[in-house]
């Protein structure tokens, strides 16, 4: 029977299906704007990463962890890209995941899966640096950051989208799934649902 993954692991696993070939660098950004965006509309992260901040955004060093965790389950490998600048003056090297298509079983409720497909609809085509400077680096955690190396506030987004919009996403998910399934409510009784609901 296979071993279940981490959560941390079944986001990374995520990202890896969605993007063919993400460098690990790009991966710890997009789960972190999944973790903000989850906690500003849920009220929670929906990974266990510790985010510092780091030379270009949001790091935890756990990402290897979870990297090597789906590795050790022939979920994903590692491919190491070089790359030079210049006339062969500098040289370097870049870590992509490559996902083995390998089903597994996702346990992302409505709201995660929300969360996780905004992430995907709206930046996963986007340039990356525009992404960096105009998404990452203007969420409340990044802007209220301490120096290198400091632990990023992340608590900050708790319920800052839901104190904009009025309401939770969950609800309105739950809300919407209870009408596919023909369970219907009236708007009056929805809408005193989701204001009792709402923090002061």
């Amino acid at each position: 029977m296979p071993t279940a993954l981490s959560r941390n692991a079944l986001l990374v696993k995520y990202f890896a299906q969605v993007y063919a070939g993400i460098p690990r660098k790009h991966l710890v950004k997009f789960i972190y704007e999944a973790d903000v965006l989850a906690r500003e509309y849920l009220g929670r992260p929906l990974s266990t990463f510790t985010y510092r901040k780091d030379a270009y955004g949001p790091y935890d060093p756990a990402i290897k962890e979870a990297v090597q965790e789906l590795i050790a389950a022939g979920h994903v490998e590692e491919k190491r890209d070089r790359w030079v600048v210049g006339w062969g003056e500098w040289e370097g090297a870049y870590m992509r995941l490559m996902d083995q298509h390998h089903p597994v079983a996702f346990n992302f409720d409505l709201g995660e899966s929300a969360v996780l497909d905004y992430v995907v609809t709206n930046y996963l085509d986007m340039p990356f640096k525009e992404f960096l400077h105009d998404v990452i680096y203007e969420t409340l955690p990044m802007k209220a950051a301490g120096p290198k190396g400091s632990r990023l506030p992340m608590e900050l987004s708790d319920h800052a989208g839901t104190r904009k919009v009025g309401f939770h996403l969950d609800e309105v998910l739950s809300a919407e799934e209870a009408g596919r399934r023909g369970e219907f409510i009236t708007l009056s009784a929805f809408v005193a649902e989701l204001r009792a609901q709402a923090p002061a």
